[in-house]
């Protein structure tokens, strides 16, 4: 079950306004930040050398030439993807 709580970072450490959250509960963090602007992004992509441009795609390239798919996601059918999504589900 998911529940959601708001809280805020203070030192480093997500202090949560709740009190009924039992020790070891699995918790995921969802950080709100501020967007920039479509003109500081246009900035920031201009001010981008060819290099820093391409790193993310070639530790992309190198990670799924590290990691290649078990499965071709255009050949396996519905019962099949419906199947590994609730063995992944289980394992959580």
């Amino acid at each position: 079950m998911l529940v959601t709580y708001h809280g805020i970072v203070r030192r480093g450490k997500v202090e949560i306004a709740a009190d009924n959250i039992p020790d070891g509960t699995r918790v995921v963090v969802v950080m709100q930040q501020t967007v920039s602007t479509i003109e500081e992004q246009q900035k920031r992509l201009a001010a981008m050398s060819q290099q820093e441009w391409e790193a993310p795609f070639k530790a992309y390239a190198r990670l799924t030439a590290e990691y290649p798919a078990e499965v071709d996601i255009e050949t396996i059918s519905d019962e099949e993807l419906n199947a590994i999504i609730h063995e992944v589900r289980n394992q959580v």
